[in-house]
């Protein structure tokens, strides 16, 4: 097979696995040219329960890659993406009630029901890192939150004493910690009560306010040749993060070169959905005189769910170990996917004055 059939069949099998990625669009073609883009699908909150309770590796499922013939590769060896696309925090707000009693204070004959606590809940995603603070600590020494260090050979229960009803117990399975995007958060009540004390059996809680902040750019180039080549660069979010105040950059032009950076563009206001998901993607389009085209996508995507959690939550605390009933807790899950097309089309025409509006 010719190099120009190789690529044609490579194009057909490389959509083909954009259609099956978790988190990729459906089968209607995006609009590259747009701030912004839709049709994500959330990873699986199931999939992040079971890892922490049997103490697994958080593994999500992926998508097969399509094989490359080793000449388009060598045809591309050298322009591969300066990018980054990644959701850098998730926060929250957890409105907070108690489900019912269990102890009453010494000489009392009414139940004393702890008040309704209001908690914004913020995960920062650094370094390798991941951070999960709240706005109402218990002590002073958690006013930074908790700070972990994901890896594939540990896990992590751990406390973070609240004020009132504002305790959360966060749990994090074994993962990767090139790129680290899973944590589990159950409201647990109030935590340590002192003595008579009314200690909840249970807290239920609503979720609102769900926020994501990223972090974008993509810059490439490409040799023309002989002729002239074209560029595109893309930088878009879903429609409920701010879009970039400059999202495009393209170029027709002898070894053209583009580059976006994100900058939200806060003269606007996000929307309203996707409630649950937030979502980035940078894009870079190449290609050459001869007519070969590659498109590349980068795309992390962040999803908020609440999921049951059916046994006793089992965390370390200052003074040992404390357990509380199963319940609800918050899924907070990053995807990443990656993908590469490859073509060969009808060289680039540099733009005319009448063609570019001039």
């Amino acid at each position: 097979m010719d190099l120009p059939s190789q690529m044609r069949a490579l194009l057909i099998w490389s959509l083909i696995a954009a259609a099956c990625v978790p988190g990729r669009l459906s089968a209607q073609a995006p609009d590259p040219r747009s701030a912004h883009f839709e049709g994500l699908a959330a990873a699986d909150p199931i999939e992040l329960v079971d890892a922490i309770r049997g103490a697994s590796r958080y593994q999500p499922t992926a998508a097969s890659k399509p094989d490359v013939p080793q000449s388009t590769l060598d045809l591309w060896r050298g322009y591969e993406p300066d990018w980054r696309a990644e959701i850098e925090e998730v926060s929250f707000t957890l409105h907070l009630s108690p489900t019912k009693t269990s102890t009453l204070p010494m000489g009392s004959s009414t139940p004393a029901v702890p008040p309704d606590s209001i908690s914004h809940v913020k995960v920062i995603f650094q370094d390798e890192k991941i951070v999960v603070r709240s706005d109402s600590p218990r002590y002073r020494q958690y006013v930074g939150g908790l700070r972990f260090s994901p890896s594939l050979a540990k896990d992590w229960r751990q406390l973070l004493p609240g004020q009132g009803l504002s305790s959360l117990a966060v749990l994090l399975p074994r993962q990767s910690a090139e790129h680290p995007g899973a944590v589990l958060i159950c409201p647990v009540g109030a935590a340590e009560p002192a003595p008579g004390q009314v200690q909840p059996e249970g807290v239920q809680f609503e979720i609102s306010e769900i926020k994501f902040g990223v972090g974008a750019h993509v810059r490439g180039s490409v040799q023309s040749g002989v002729g002239v080549g074209s560029a595109l660069a893309v930088v878009q979010t879903t429609e409920n993060i701010l879009p970039s105040l400059s999202f495009l950059d393209e170029a027709v032009s002898h070894d053209p070169s583009v580059s976006v950076e994100y900058t939200p563009d806060k003269k606007l206001q996000a929307g309203a959905q996707p409630v649950e998901r937030g979502g980035v993607r940078t894009r870079l389009e190449l290609q050459n005189a001869a007519g070969y085209q590659r498109i590349s996508e980068l795309t992390e995507v962040a999803s908020v769910k609440q999921v049951a959690y059916p046994e006793v939550i089992a965390v370390r605390t200052a003074r040992g170990e404390s357990s509380f009933p199963a319940g609800s807790c918050i899924a907070v899950q990053k995807s990443r996917v990656e993908t590469h097309q490859y073509s060969r089309g009808a060289p680039p025409i540099l733009p005319t004055a009448e063609s570019s509006g001039r």
